[in-house]
């Protein structure tokens, strides 16, 4: 029995360390997409090419990250049988956190201007979740939702009907769509669809991969193929416009990126987040206290991070970290720069924000006790 509950931990802790991997990978992709590409102007493109290059190579985090924490909630949800009260409160849950970060952010902004204050911004974070900013979240209580309609529907697939189904999702998902770029398609960044479509590939890896063994293999295989094949797009395209000092190719890679990792759940993505899950869903690591602490508060890291108040103070034109405007004024070290922004920028605002959310925990428990006694209070 003790051996059984050892195993569970590990497993659960194999998942927690992905799940903090995953939220860090979103906050690299932020400082690259909101810290560089929208500062810095590629005027000179032969002295900026290292920090182009290395921001087309980051350009995959984000929407890898949200894949994988898809892929996990999937993986723990998708043989649950049905329960109304457990779902409405997970749903709630999420909701109260959203809006805690949310109504937080717009009061510091109300204090400090941060971000120009109108009708609009208001709007944006009263209901956060009919928004952009927040359409992981929106789409993440949406898949949480639709759970067991989703679960139904798997329970009756046997092994091959589950896998056409998902290969099905799979073209429409992450095909269809690339062909179809630029084209008036409802199925172009539909998030929402791109979930399910996680969701079901999770069921056929929690159902149907009976062996370690094999899970190991497809996994070191498909994150090989996802990271090979991301950084071949990435650099030859660009090297071959160094290499011909060729401005027209050097702007097209930007494009290649763009289209491939950043707009949609592309089969680059899915190859490389399925990779990585396999993987860590068979790796044996103790429990550990720092690890359980970090994924407590992970999404709480992920709302913070991704708030638009929160991203201005960052890596806004006068934010703390400005990696622009120090790319700006030191050419020659841009590469050690974005080596200190991963390594130290974008760590140090993953355990600042991880701190904040723990006080908000405490905050949320002290807030349940009073209520708590109040209801008893009133009973007696």
């Amino acid at each position: 029995m003790d051996q059984v509950r050892s195993n569970k931990k590990e497993q659960r802790t194999n998942f927690k360390l992905l799940w903090i991997i995953s939220i860090f990978m979103i906050i690299v992709y932020n400082s690259f997409h909101y810290g560089i590409t929208a500062n810095y102007t590629f005027t000179n493109w032969k002295l900026n090419v290292d920090i182009k290059v290395i921001s087309d190579l980051f350009a995959i985090f984000g929407k890898l990250g949200v894949a994988i924490i898809v892929l996990i909630t999937s993986y723990f949800l998708c043989n649950r049988d049905f329960n109304k009260d457990k779902s409405l409160d997970r749903v709630s849950r999420l909701f109260k956190l959203l809006w805690f970060f949310s109504w937080l952010f717009l009061i510091v902004n109300w204090l400090f201007r941060i971000v120009p204050f109108n009708a609009s911004v208001l709007l944006k974070m009263i209901f956060p979740f009919l928004y952009s900013e927040y359409w992981f979240i929106s789409s993440y209580i949406f898949l949480v939702l639709l759970s067991p309609i989703l679960n139904l529907v798997i329970y009756r697939l046997n092994k091959r009907q589950l896998r056409a189904v998902m290969l099905f999702l799979l073209l429409f998902d992450a095909i269809i769509p690339l062909i179809l770029r630029g084209a008036n398609s409802t199925l172009v960044n539909n998030h929402l669809f791109s979930f399910i479509t996680l969701y079901f590939v999770a069921a056929y890896i929690r159902n149907f991969f009976d062996s370690d063994q094999q899970a190991i293999r497809y996994g070191k295989s498909l994150l090989g193929y996802g990271i090979g094949i991301n950084i071949l797009v990435t650099l030859v395209v660009n090297l071959i416009a160094i290499h011909t000092h060729n401005l027209f190719l050097f702007n097209l890679a930007s494009l290649i990126t763009i289209y491939s990792y950043k707009q949609f759940f592309s089969i680059i993505t899915i190859i490389t987040a399925v990779g990585m899950f396999l993987i860590f869903k068979q790796a044996r690591i103790k429990s550990n206290k720092f690890i359980n602490f970090l994924s407590a508060t992970a999404l709480g890291v992920y709302l913070m991070s991704a708030n638009p108040v929160m991203i201005k103070l960052m890596w806004g034109t006068n934010g703390w970290f400005r990696l622009a405007d120090i790319l700006h004024q030191s050419i020659g070290l841009a590469f050690g720069h974005i080596l200190l922004n991963v390594l130290i920028f974008c760590p140090l605002i993953f355990m600042l924000c991880s701190i904040l959310d723990y006080f908000r925990q405490k905050l949320f428990i002290l807030i349940t006790k009073v209520r708590s006694n109040k209801q008893n209070s009133k009973i007696i």
